[in-house]
């Protein structure tokens, strides 16, 4: 046995020894580097980037990820601020809008010398009677009476049909549901007045209708029909809007009149309540 473990001892000098001599002769053919310090150099440059991709790839994962979450929080922030601008530019509009009612309803009662008006605020207008009524923020307190004519967005658009202490409810002309909501009206055709009556909305053409215009009436479209003040409740000449169409009514007694309103209906923030002066109007 110790001659077995003799002879293997003897083996491996004599490979060291050839390995050694190979290595000096290829230091030697090389220019006299260093064979073992260029081979060790060669290994570590080998395992540097078989472990150092991983590692570039981890740290590439981790900066990729890093922008990620920046990126998100960036537009965050910039998406706020764009609904918050949205919402600003919304608010301008409304208040533009409100603001634009606002000065026509006080040039109207500026206009109207001989009558006393009430600019009041729309508080309350449903979406099931939204062509039915509304209600402002004026009432008895201010003096208002049920009859009295409504203005909006610079055209009749009504009457108060209800009021209490710091309320009214406003009839509106565009009513399919309502019939006693009605307005005296009347066409000047140069130095004649044409009567009548606007009790009849058209849902269909948005259009009022004007009943009980005299048959042989020379009306042409785009004349301006206006309040008469016949009934003692309004003044006279106040826009309700201008001739669309005239035809011969049912009856074949009167013609009728299609009217395109002055007002537009759909968009009222702000009114004009008109009254005369410290006369009472008859309910």
């Amino acid at each position: 046995m110790n001659k077995f473990f003799n002879n293997r001892k003897l083996l491996f000098f004599v490979v060291t020894m050839v390995v050694f001599i190979a290595l000096a002769v290829l230091s030697t053919f090389n220019g006299g580097q260093n064979t073992i310090l260029s081979t060790g150099n060669e290994s570590i440059s080998l395992v540097n980037r078989i472990f150092g991709k991983p590692v570039e790839w981890v740290n590439g994962l981790g900066e990729s990820i890093s922008r990620l979450f920046s990126t998100y929080e960036e537009n965050k922030v910039l998406k706020s601020h764009i609904d918050h601008l949205f919402e600003l530019q919304s608010k301008n509009e409304t208040l533009e809008k409100e603001n634009e009612q606002l000065k026509k309803a006080l040039e109207l009662k500026g206009n109207l010398s001989d009558y006393t008006t009430v600019v009041s605020a729309v508080i309350a207008r449903t979406p099931d009677m939204w062509n039915e009524q509304l209600i402002i923020d004026k009432g008895t307190d201010a003096q208002l009476q049920v009859g009295m004519l409504v203005m909006g967005n610079n055209g009749l658009i009504g009457r108060i049909i209800s009021v209490n202490a710091t309320s009214a409810k406003v009839g509106l002309l565009t009513s399919v549901q309502s019939t006693n909501i009605s307005v005296s009206a009347m066409i000047q055709i140069g130095d004649k007045t044409e009567y009548g009556v606007i009790n009849k909305y058209d849902s269909k053409s948005k259009m009022y209708v004007m009943s009980n215009v005299r048959l042989d009436a020379d009306i042409k479209e785009g004349q301006n029909v206006m309040t008469s003040g016949m009934n003692g409740v309004g003044p006279s000449s106040l826009a309700i809007g201008k001739v669309s169409s005239v035809a011969v009514d049912n009856t074949g007694l009167f013609k009728e009149v299609m009217v395109t309103p002055t007002s537009d209906h759909y968009d009222i923030k702000y009114v004009t309540v008109i009254k005369r002066g410290s006369e009472s109007v008859s309910q």
